[in-house]
């Protein structure tokens, strides 16, 4: 029987939250742990159970954690390609910055910036228009992993204009080269 224990580590936690181990009783504990999210809104009669995600322990031989996010077809719907595309990637701004009261340079994006080109990335709290004071409970936050699939189709759509232009070059190469043969 596995069973969690949360607590708060006081000033020696350099997350500045609460940390949670999930354990189990008696010999045998297993060196990979799963811890899962569900979403159930029975107000609708369409909406049902589902994992939202979890969180994975490797194993004692990886000393590693997963994260994911379900992303299950089954569970989806009216699935066509993405309207984003490198142009929208190109607008991102990536930040180098040091936090409030912090010596080490760090990177990454701005929420408020994110936010006017791919909200879907970014958890706003309710009636935050992100200026003036900050409530530390709940500073507008990123998610990462949600714009791992805006850099992919970046990638995809890079890749198309390289073979396009190999073509090309491939064309001009054979035309100087029957040029020089004549």
């Amino acid at each position: 029987m596995a069973r969690y224990n949360m607590h708060y580590s006081g000033t020696e936690n350099d997350g500045n939250g609460i940390r949670m181990r999930i354990y189990q009783d008696g010999d045998g504990v297993s060196t990979s742990r799963k811890w899962f999210l569900f979403e159930n809104d029975k107000s609708d009669a369409t909406n049902y159970t589902y994992i939202q995600g979890q969180i994975n322990g490797l194993g004692s031989n990886t000393r590693g954690v997963s994260y994911g996010s379900s992303s299950d077809g089954r569970l989806k719907e009216k699935i066509v390609d993405t309207k984003f595309t490198i142009d929208d990637i190109m607008k991102l701004k990536v930040r180098d910055y040091y936090w409030k009261g912090g010596s080490v340079l760090d990177n990454g994006f701005i929420a408020q910036e994110l936010n006017k080109v791919y909200p879907k990335a970014v958890t706003v709290p309710e009636g935050d228009d992100g200026e003036g004071e900050m409530n530390f409970e709940s500073p507008w936050q990123v998610d990462y992993g949600k714009i791992t699939p805006l850099i992919v189709k970046g990638v995809q759509d890079q890749q198309r204009i390289i073979e396009k232009q190999q073509k090309v070059i491939e064309a001009l190469e054979a035309r100087i080269q029957q040029l020089e043969d004549k």
